[in-house]
Order: C-alpha cells, then sequence, then structure tokens
C-alpha cells in the first residue's frame, strides 16, 4: 500500500493496492451480487433480495428482520446517504462526534409507513425536492429505517 499510495494519495488507495497485487499474483475470484447493500438502485449490489419486501412491511422489517420471511444481505454498507421525505436522513459524516456518550440521544425511528408516504427525497442542504419512483423510496426506506 505504501508504493501506491505515493502515486495515488486519496481515499482508495488501499483498494488500488489490492486490485494491483491481486493481478501480480493471478488471484481468481468469485463475484457474489447478493453479499452486501450500500448504494441504492446501483447494479452488482443485493438489492434484488430488498426489492422483494413490500413497501407496507420495509421499515418494520428492515428494523426487526426476520430471516425465515425475506432473504437479506449480510452487509449492510451504510456509506451513502439516504433520505426519504424531507426528516428521514441518514449521512455518516452527520454523525455527532460524541454519538457514545452518555448524554447524547438516540437516533429517533422513523415510523413504519414511510415508505407508504413519501415519493421524494430532500436531505438537509438542498434546495428543492427529488422525487423517486417507489423502488428507490423502498430501497432508501430499508437504508434509513435499518439503523
Amino acid at each position: 500500500v505504501p508504493r501506491v499510495h505515493a502515486q495515488y494519495p486519496y481515499l482508495l488507495a488501499e483498494m488500488y493496492a489490492f486490485c494491483i497485487a491481486a493481478a501480480h499474483l493471478n488471484l481468481r475470484f468469485q463475484l457474489i451480487d447478493s453479499l452486501m447493500v450500500s448504494n441504492p438502485d446501483t447494479g452488482g449490489e443485493a438489492w434484488p433480495l430488498i426489492d422483494k419486501i413490500p413497501p407496507g412491511e420495509m421499515c418494520d422489517f428492515a428494523k426487526y428482520p426476520k430471516h425465515a420471511k425475506y432473504a437479506l444481505p449480510s452487509v449492510v454498507h451504510l456509506c451513502q446517504r439516504y433520505s426519504v421525505g424531507e426528516d428521514w436522513f441518514f449521512g455518516k459524516r452527520k454523525i455527532p462526534h460524541d454519538i457514545y456518550g452518555c448524554e447524547t440521544p438516540l437516533f429517533i425511528e422513523p415510523p413504519s409507513d414511510i415508505a407508504l408516504k413519501y415519493d421524494f427525497k430532500k436531505p438537509p442542504n438542498a434546495k428543492e425536492a427529488t422525487p423517486l419512483n417507489p423502488k428507490i423510496i423502498n430501497q432508501q426506506t430499508f437504508m434509513v429505517c435499518y439503523l
């Protein structure tokens, strides 16, 4: 990694270093696209599993998953910004730095029916709301409620 970082001193340098090392060693991989969700409406992730959950069940299921009812990916990677309506937003850079302090309030849980209430997102500092189709609202709802 240090030699790659010297040439490419950015956030993903360790990933490029891994790719270079894997190619150099001729490592073979098997692609698994059902392992993780991270970026709604992106290919190569396990969104087809999430898309099977009806909107009326999405938030409660994300909060309290029952794997026997719907299959879920093994990893929920909360690295993007997720937003439903105007009041429900998560961004990793917006988490208070003292989140583990006893005086820090807990996150407020979204209502069970947010996937049915909204057809847009308006994250903080957005000038206008962005309309979203039902599939994306459902995916965004999963991420917001999963927390």
